[in-house]
């Protein structure tokens, strides 16, 4: 299985003069005994086993690789099942946009629908629970919503902080503009805000708030690469939400 594949090599390229713990000179032996390598071989004989075991490790490291990225793509699946808004396509995107080398868990921390986003649920669900990607579906089709790289927070009154790393994004639009994500515009400080309300994205590029008060000003503190300018996101400046889900990533 490629674990003691170091030992072998090492043992081939220094013609058997290495140490190899005791608690695994069994195990070592055993695969040496397969590939039929022992204390008396040729040169050229170990350069052509060298050749086959480097060659068994590259099939074996991307038969892992492989391994890994269906196991991603499992856990996506499972918890598309358990969304309002995403599949199994669009958290991939949303995973590769945050960090596209590696499997991100996804955490879902708060959910509601209609008119009955809360303010203290949200912030009691997801205060200080690390970066998190609020996902919004409007009631007229509409997918869009961002990426908070650091926690949300509570702190009275209106306070802005973040990172370059934040950003904000559309899913499903009627532009035609397929899923794009749009990053602050330089030296701003812009990137989230925090008070009493619910999520926002900039300097109210999105601005979640209870009832019908939620509505969006982008691009204000994220830059429009898609050229629909106030438009991208919802087709006017207030918005109701169907649903909206907010979910911990790490």
């Amino acid at each position: 299985d490629g674990t003691h594949f170091n030992y072998i090599l090492n043992y081939l390229r220094d013609e058997g003069d290495i140490k190899i713990p005791e608690d695994i000179r069994h195990c070592v032996r055993k695969e040496m005994e397969f590939y039929r390598i022992n204390d008396h071989f040729k040169l050229d004989d170990t350069v052509t086993i060298l050749d086959q075991l480097n060659s068994l490790k590259e099939k074996l490291d991307e038969e892992r690789e492989q391994s890994n990225k269906t196991k991603k793509e499992i856990k996506l699946l499972i918890l598309s099942d358990s969304s309002s808004i995403l599949n199994c396509r669009t958290f991939k995107i949303i995973s590769d946009w945050i960090d596209i080398t590696k499997t991100l868990t996804f955490e879902l921390l708060y959910a509601s629908e209609g008119n009955k986003f809360r303010a203290p649920a949200f912030h009691s669900a997801c205060d200080g629970k690390g970066p998190t990607v609020t996902v919004i579906e409007t009631t007229d089709g509409y997918v869009f919503g961002g990426y908070n790289s650091q926690s949300w927070k509570n702190t009275g009154g209106f306070r802005v902080y973040g990172d370059d790393k934040c950003f904000i994004f559309t899913l499903v639009n009627k532009h035609g503009i397929p899923p794009t994500k749009y990053l602050p515009i330089k030296n701003i400080k812009e990137y989230v805000a925090s008070n009493t309300n619910g999520p926002i994205f900039g300097n109210f590029d999105i601005a979640v708030k209870e009832a019908q008060g939620s509505y969006q000003l982008f691009p204000l503190s994220y830059k429009d690469t898609t050229g629909k300018g106030d438009k991208t996101l919802t087709p006017s400046r207030d918005f109701s939400i169907k649903n909206i889900e907010i979910y911990k990533c790490s």
